[in-house]
């Protein structure tokens, strides 16, 4: 213990984990869940049980998923049978567009033509629930024309063809209708741009921001100019991501949108795709190099950041470390000497063109690119920090998965020793940034009763290497959303120029309590808080007794909490100020009545035109209002909750109805009475 404790770099300590006996002994083979035929036969007689009784079609279509997923690949026949039978699952529960796109799938492998009728016949029926009566017409003649050919018993032709011909009658004394794309387009997100054009040294960041390092917060995102509530701060892309797995069995693997006709991987059964394209491009990426070791890189043994810090590794590939490896070790080099919190007071990142002082070796060139291997390297590790058992634990995994490498190829000829070590020290290194630095690829799920049913889900995990500048406060002036794999950091309150632009680490002043997250943060993140929140120990949400508003003095050099009247002139107990407050009162009155009409828009789930209404209110309070109050911290939750519909996002196919479901408003979002002569 006390030996690994006196190491001081990470090639050290993954060095002396090496020369462990146990380590020594440690032999590791490919542990992937591989396709069976006997397993999908199984599954298949299972689903065979089940889909005569339509009530059992949802656990039918899971089953036949299972199915195809453990089909050999190299088996067409059998897999262009069985995306057949999920398309028939499908339409039993008028899941109309996913058995659409599984019986092309059947049709365009190959489908047994004795079975050809029935993949005919499911696209018969989905182009017919649409009105698309052209295509369901040729489709259903399709269908009875290869049932004729087909050599299944007459019994069946004549039901299979008597169920299609009341349909098919139906379809043809129709005219056609043109099929509307709303819905496809509804679900589509577009990658929104930065406000005030992007930032020329950080490209992923607002040109409203700058980046300074300071001795006493490191490294921290400050605004250049003021900022509104609603601006887009940062749009993030990530250097990797990966997929979480308690998300394995529902969202695809390289774009991470929910997949209901998912796609398997060619060579495991672990893993979905939303589509072919997916799945080529995850195997020519990075899928590849962990396939066939991907059970001992989801260990849960090791930690969620083992396969994320792997990834990094594949994402650079050993060529790419090969150009970079002097350089890599001259940093680690000067961590060791100087320490490794390295500061440059009141030093602006963008003015200094990236310069560092000397004796920091390892710099970058020219833009900030989030893509840059470099900026991974150079996240904020915490080490000296760390306890023994932490990163002892670290330091074995860092080995463990280094194997997993050499495992796959990873090092090509270059596979020796001493170049696995210096990949064990580097993966060590980023199992200790990714503590710290990695953030959630997250997916807004709205249940039947809409904004009364959502939650947050973490579909996946990612490093985000501009939005790690920003610092946390329990009091932050900013939220994050997903849209896709990228990361939105925009602002929800007003941030004057020279403020720090501060996001939230997942620890909130109104729901936490201080003492909670001062210890949470601590113990991974390596800090002490010393936000407003924790310095005064602001209340927990309602916060006060009394549904009141605390303003500010207007007065430029007060802004102290002060009482309004409409009936007199007001005095400041604090510097004096006097002045009549009638036309600020009637204003109040007039916010308050719009802050109503926005929760009302968001309850009957038109977040779109509820936004802009929460911004011009979120304003209004910023320039008046003193934390912390209900009211405020309302506002902030239903503009959030407004953000979230613009990211990621899962609705129920059951919300989508033509009448629009009775709504019940959560407690947080109601808005109360209130006084409009306010006290301290």
């Amino acid at each position: 213990m006390y030996i690994f404790q006196a190491l001081k770099t990470d090639l050290e300590r993954v060095k002396y984990i090496a020369e462990m006996a146990e380590i020594k002994a440690m032999t590791l083979e490919e542990n992937y869940a591989k396709k069976s035929e006997e397993d999908a036969s199984n599954y298949e007689k299972v689903y065979e049980m089940l889909v005569p009784n339509e009530a059992s079609a949802s656990k039918a279509l899971e089953v036949m998923k299972k199915c195809v997923q453990k089909t050999p690949v190299a088996d067409t026949t059998n897999l262009a049978l069985r995306y057949m039978k999920r398309a028939w699952a499908s339409l039993l529960l008028e899941h109309f567009d996913d058995a659409k796109v599984d019986a092309k799938r059947s049709l365009s492998l190959n489908c047994p033509e004795d079975l050809l009728w029935n993949s005919f016949e499911i696209l018969g029926y989905c182009s017919a629930r649409i009105q698309d009566n052209k295509a369901a017409e040729h489709y259903f003649q399709n269908a009875l024309e290869n049932l004729r050919k087909s050599t299944v018993v007459n019994e069946i032709k004549a039901t299979v063809a008597g169920r299609i011909m009341i349909v098919f009658k139906t379809v043809k004394a129709k005219k056609n209708k043109k099929v509307s794309k709303e819905e496809e387009e509804r679900v589509k997100k577009r990658i929104p741009q930065v406000s005030h054009g992007p930032h020329e040294a950080f490209p992923s960041a607002s040109s409203a921001l700058d980046f300074l390092i300071t001795e006493d917060r490191g490294r921290c995102t400050i605004a250049k100019k003021d900022i509104k509530p609603g601006d887009i701060l940062m749009v993030d892309t990530p250097y990797c991501t990966m997929l979480n797995p308690e998300s394995l069995s529902t969202h695809c693997y390289h774009c991470y949108t929910r997949c209901p006709t998912p796609v398997p991987c060619t060579s495991c059964a672990k893993v979905w795709y939303c589509s072919e394209e997916c799945q080529v491009a995850s195997w020519g990426g990075l899928h590849a190099s962990e396939c066939t070791v991907l059970n001992h890189l989801m260990d849960p043994g090791i930690g969620k950041m083992a396969l994320l810090a792997y990834r990094v590794m594949t994402t650079i590939k050993w060529r790419g470390l090969q150009k970079w490896r002097r350089q890599i070790e001259n940093l680690v080099e000067a961590d060791v000497v100087e320490g490794e919190e390295f500061y440059m007071e009141e030093q602006s990142l963008g003015e200094a063109k990236h310069e560092t002082s000397p004796g920091k070796p390892f710099t970058w060139e020219g833009k900030y690119n989030p893509r840059d291997y470099r900026t991974v390297l150079r996240l904020i590790t915490n080490s000296t920090k760390r306890t023994f058992g932490d990163m002892f634990k670290r330091a074995i995994t860092a080995v463990y998965l280094a194997h997993c490498l050499r495992l796959t190829g990873y090092f090509g000829p270059d596979d020796n020793e001493d170049n696995i070590i210096f990949a064990a020290s580097l993966l060590l290194r980023h199992l200790q940034g990714g503590s710290c630095n990695a953030y959630e690829i997250s997916e807004f799920d709205v249940g039947s009763e809409g904004i009364a049913s959502t939650k947050m889900i973490e579909v996946g995990g990612a490093l985000y290497t501009t939005i790690s500048l920003t610092n946390h406060s329990c009091v932050s002036n900013t939220t994050r959303y997903s849209v896709g794999d990228k990361c939105v950091l925009r602002a929800t309150r007003s941030i004057s120029r020279g403020s720090e632009v501060f996001d939230n680490y997942g620890f909130h002043f109104y729901s936490v309590t201080v003492n909670e997250r001062q210890e949470a943060l601590f113990n991974q993140y390596k800090f002490k808080c010393m936000c407003e929140a924790c310095k005064w120990a602001w209340p927990l949400y309602p916060h006060h007794p009394a549904e009141t508003l605390i303003f500010r003095c207007p007065a430029p050099s007060c802004g102290g909490p002060c009482c309004y009247s409409s009936s007199s002139r007001s005095k400041c107990n604090m510097c004096g100020n006097q002045q009549q407050y009638t036309k600020f009162v009637q204003e109040l009155e007039l916010q308050l009545s719009s802050y109503r009409d926005a929760l009302d828009k968001l309850r009957n789930d038109d977040p779109s035109s509820a936004l802009p209404i929460l911004l011009a209110h979120q304003a209004f309070l910023d320039r008046h209002v003193v934390e912390p109050v209900k009211h405020y911290t309302d506002i902030q939750e239903a503009t959030k909750q407004c953000y979230n519909y613009l990211g990621n996002i899962h609705q129920l196919r059951q919300t989508i109805t033509l009448a629009q479901p009775q709504y019940r408003p959560p407690p947080k979002l109601k808005a109360a009475p209130r006084k409009v002569v306010m006290h301290q």
